[in-house]
C-alpha cells in the first residue's frame, strides 16, 4: 500500500479519508522495533499483513526465478525484458546481479582501506583553517552574467 494512500471517502464515517498508508507504515515500524502488542500483531497477521515489502518482493522474485531456471536449465542471462509467469524476471535478475556486484566491489574497496567520502558539514572549519583547503564548499558560479568571482552581483 502506498504511503500516501487514504481510505475512500465512501467508507463509513470516522474511517473515510483516513491516512491508511501512514498507519500501515507506522504498524510496520512498531513491529520492527518490537513495540507492537502481540494481540495487534495477531490481528494484523490474520488480515494478511505484509511486514516487509522488500522480503515479500524477494520471495516472489525467487519463486519465479526457480520456475524459470527449471524450465530453461538455469538462469544464464535471461534478457532484461524477459517476462515469466507475468513477472519481469529479466529485470529482477539484472537488479540482483547489480546488487551482488556492488556488494562485492564495496567489500573490495573496504579491504583496500577506502573509507568512502568524508563530509565535514557546512558549519565545519575548512581543513587548514581560514583560507586553507576549501574542498566540499561549492565555488561561486563564474561566467554567468551578473556574478563576480566572489559570487556577489556586479554593480550596474
Amino acid at each position: 500500500m502506498p504511503y500516501t494512500f487514504t481510505s475512500p471517502a465512501e467508507w463509513l464515517a470516522g474511517i473515510s479519508s483516513h491516512p491508511l498508508g501512514v498507519w500501515v507504515a507506522d504498524q510496520r515500524r512498531y513491529y520492527a522495533a518490537g513495540t507492537l502488542q502481540p494481540d495487534r500483531v495477531a490481528d494484523l497477521e490474520a488480515l494478511g499483513m505484509v511486514w516487509s515489502v522488500q522480503d515479500t518482493a524477494w520471495a516472489e522474485g525467487l519463486a519465479v526465478a526457480r520456475s524459470y531456471a527449471a524450465a530453461h536449465g538455469g538462469m544464464l542471462l535471461p534478457p532484461a525484458a524477459a517476462v515469466w509467469e507475468a513477472y519481469p524476471i529479466g529485470t529482477w535478475t539484472k537488479n540482483q546481479r547489480a546488487a551482488a556486484r556492488r556488494t562485492f566491489q564495496n567489500a573490495e574497496r573496504r579491504a583496500a582501506g577506502e573509507m568512502g567520502a568524508q563530509y565535514r558539514g557546512a558549519s565545519a572549519e575548512p581543513a587548514g583553517g581560514a583560507g586553507g583547503d576549501r574542498s566540499g564548499i561549492v565555488p561561486p558560479r563564474l561566467g554567468h552574467r551578473g556574478n563576480t568571482a566572489s559570487g556577489s552581483p556586479t554593480p550596474t
